[in-house]
């Protein structure tokens, strides 16, 4: 069990990781440091342990990751300082890094990618540019900053690579169609070229592209290693057959075409319900679930939203 690394996304995947793993006797607690079992984490976390690994080897100091970035990036700019649009700057700043894009890169990349920006490309790289030389001027990171840093070490250090490798000799990758490109550079150094990894994902549900992910790096995975086993799941257990069409026609309409069925049984047609804006929505909302409400009974609803600013 030691020499399995498992990688997720997010800390409550990894510690519903960890329950399963207990339920099933993997992994023990009631031995006291007992170092017998996989290591499960995300990507940062992962990457944070070896460099702690390699700096308690070579005696070196392991940078310290920015606390406040808003205000490191006001730091960076001094009186051109971007106000409420420090948050937009810094979603940039992320996507760059995950896409592996420097700032002299910056402008270039937003263009040939069509990506949407709410504030002038060139605005954000010049506050790219400023964040990033105030940041290695006083010894700082980001937490991407720790996945590149890992990624270099292992492959400009012969000794570290071999260790980590051998220490690892299992990569498991959950919610691979997820990855971005500084990630899966990050994988790939963890692999050196070896096969004994086990990949799971579905570049139907990648969600992160928003944020640099691209699902078009877990699907170049069966070329890139040696003539794998690849085990499809067509089987959908979570929606009923009226959700599962609806989403292979969308799916279809992107372009995508899948052999999916569902094992539930029949249940309510899909309505497709366009409203005005946010308020017309929340409206609109609470007249589906009136008449649903019966006085004593506690509801039993669930609104389902993308992102924190409709809620």
């Amino acid at each position: 069990p030691a020499r399995v690394l498992a990688i997720t996304f997010t800390r409550e995947a990894a510690a519903e990781m960890r329950k399963r793993l207990r339920s099933l006797g993997v992994t023990r607690h009631d031995r006291a440091g007992d170092l017998d079992q996989p290591t499960i984490g995300t990507f940062h976390s992962v990457a944070l342990a070896l460099l702690r690994r390699r700096a308690a080897d070579t005696s070196a100091q392991l940078p310290m990751v920015v606390g406040n970035r808003v205000s490191l990036l006001d730091q960076a700019l001094g009186e051109n300082a971007l106000g409420r649009q420090s948050a937009v700057v810094l979603a940039e700043i992320d996507w760059a890094h995950a896409r592996m894009v420097s700032p002299e890169r910056y402008e270039a990349e937003v263009e040939r990618t069509g990506r949407k920006v709410a504030v002038a490309p060139a605005r954000v790289a010049s506050a790219y540019r400023a964040y990033e030389q105030l940041k290695a001027k006083r010894g700082l990171v980001d937490l991407d900053d720790l996945i590149s840093h890992a990624t270099r070490a292992i492959n400009e250090r012969v000794d570290f690579a071999a260790a980590t490798r051998f220490r690892f000799r299992h990569i498991f990758v959950d919610e691979a169609q997820d990855m971005n490109p500084l990630q899966y550079s990050f994988f790939e150094a963890l692999r050196g070229g070896r096969d004994d990894v086990f990949i799971v994902g579905d570049p139907l549900q990648a969600i992160y592209g928003w944020n640099g992910a691209d699902p078009a790096l877990f699907t170049s995975l069966p070329d890139a290693l040696n003539r794998p086993t690849v085990l499809t799941l067509p089987s959908n257990y979570r929606c009923t057959p009226q959700v599962l069409a609806m989403a292979t026609h969308v799916a279809a309409h992107n372009g995508t075409t899948t052999n999916v069925h569902s094992r539930r049984s029949s249940g309510f047609p899909v309505e497709y319900l366009e409203v005005e804006d946010e308020y017309d929505e929340d409206y609109l909302l609470r007249n589906i679930i009136a008449p649903h409400v019966q006085p004593g009974v506690d509801p039993s609803f669930a609104v389902l939203a993308r992102t924190h600013a409709v809620l």
